[in-house]
């Protein structure tokens, strides 16, 4: 389920839209339901639900109300997991969160039904990285670690983001026995050439770690570059 349909429908449209969707991606690696985007329109669609509760005597809170939600898209959906995005300290929120509440966090969604969490940081501090690593894998999650992708690793004059630092970053996490590595190329930087050579050195490294590559299509090279993820042995690609 995409983000755009999330950030942009009330909470019960988005729910009622899981089971078709469901249908749709039954042979997929996973629906991405919820994420700091997501979270933060159903926390704006809630707050109006909240409220009218409140008027009603209700007790149930914004949190209460998106976990119930997330019941309901696993009740429809129960045979495709469920990946949210995690950035690491910051949950899935703007700021800095105690570690105990990014573990509580993590612990409570996995209860509710949530699956896979890509665990994220934009600027890739390892640090960062490794407190959602070490969250998602108290609560018994799915731990996707992933490495935003920058630069253009197939140009000798872009001097920092070359590909031995991906393999660098990509060693760092492995050791922190996650379970799937994704290259997060949110930016739709990835060209067909580069992924080739980025892709066939981590499947070359890391013979038997489920690769996932993720792209925005922002320079309209993202179904190229897709082919050429999966033709250099990515598992996964969106």
């Amino acid at each position: 389920v995409e983000g755009i349909v999330a950030v942009r429908t009330g909470s019960g449209v988005y729910v009622r839209a899981t089971h078709p969707a469901g249908n749709l991606s039954a042979s997929a690696n996973s629906d991405v339901d919820w994420g700091p985007l997501e979270v933060m329109r159903a926390r704006q669609v809630i707050e109006v639900e909240v409220a009218a509760m409140a008027a009603a005597n209700s007790r149930k809170s914004e949190i209460t109300l998106m976990h119930e939600s997330l019941q309901m898209m696993r009740e429809a959906v129960p045979n495709v997991p469920f990946q949210m995005l995690l950035r690491g300290a910051n949950g899935v929120g703007y700021t800095n969160y105690p570690d105990n509440a990014v573990f509580k966090f993590c612990d409570v969604a996995v209860r509710n039904g949530m699956d896979v969490f890509r665990v994220f940081d934009s600027l890739n501090y390892v640090d960062n990285l490794k407190l959602g690593i070490d969250a998602v894998g108290a609560a018994n999650g799915v731990v996707e670690a992933a490495i935003s992708y920058t630069g253009d690793i197939s140009d000798p004059t872009k001097g920092k983001f070359t590909l031995e630092y991906y393999l660098d970053l990509a060693r760092q996490l492995v050791a922190c026995n996650i379970h799937v590595l994704c290259i997060k190329d949110m930016a739709g930087l990835l060209k067909p050439a580069a992924a080739t050579t980025l892709i066939s050195a981590l499947r070359k490294e890391f013979p038997h770690l489920p690769i996932h590559v993720h792209t925005h299509d922002t320079a309209g090279t993202g179904v190229a570059s897709m082919l050429a993820c999966a033709e250099a042995g990515a598992d996964a690609v969106d």
